[in-house]
């Protein structure tokens, strides 16, 4: 079922980079900002990399999406 809201912000895409932007849109006091994504879960790609390097603590795709999405 679809609804009609009203967002000040909307950010398409809830990757690392889309939750990011989103918490520092929010921080900034920029209004009521909403992410949409495709997928059920945050995270983005990154949920499915299994291998190390994400991040500056050397974490996996999932504990780095994890991350991100505890700090949006």
């Amino acid at each position: 079922m679809r609804r009609e809201r009203i967002v000040d912000v909307l950010v398409v895409g809830a990757g690392p980079a889309g939750l990011a932007t989103a918490a520092g849109l929010a921080a900034a006091g920029v209004g009521e900002v909403e992410v949409v994504d495709r997928e059920r879960q945050a995270g983005g790609i990154p949920r499915h990399c299994l291998h190390g390097g994400f991040g500056r603590l050397g974490m996996t795709g999932p504990q780095y999406a994890e991350r991100c999405v505890a700090a949006a």
